[in-house]
């Protein structure tokens, strides 16, 4: 991975990821590899299990599933890990859950500031999938 030196909108000098971003069509911009909306969908799969355990992934990733293949990869590898996490909290008597939950809190953050981001076990998984469907 090659890091940018580069100023922020605020005049900040930050360092960035070069595969984290695109070129524009005359080169000279850096934009976004993904848009905003699609970063905000994969945010919410991600973070939404903290409130909606499988409702929010699920409800994305039907929303999503045509539209974005980035989106709906993370919000079927958000589900996925919240059914692996429900068996395995129900082994452990919810001993479990707060490390799942931390998880995703730590997907939802990586995803919303545009790094892709993938489950252990899970996220092969859900890239096949989606890649099929492809």
């Amino acid at each position: 991975m090659v890091r940018l030196n580069t100023t922020d909108r605020f005049g900040m000098y930050a360092s960035v990821a070069e595969d984290h971003y695109r070129d524009n069509r005359d080169g000279l911009a850096m934009v976004p590899k993904h848009s905003s909306s699609d970063r905000l969908a994969a945010a919410i799969a991600h973070g939404g299990t903290a409130f909606a355990w499988f409702l929010a992934p699920l409800v994305v990733y039907l929303i999503k599933r045509n539209d974005s293949r980035w989106a709906s990869y993370h919000a079927l590898q958000a589900l996925l890990w919240s059914l692996l996490g429900t068996v395995v909290s129900l082994a452990t008597c919810g001993l479990a859950i707060p490390v799942f939950l931390g998880f995703h809190i730590y997907a939802a953050y990586k995803v919303f500031i545009g790094e892709d981001y993938a489950y252990p076990i899970v996220g092969d998984v859900a890239r096949q999938s989606v890649d099929e469907r492809a």
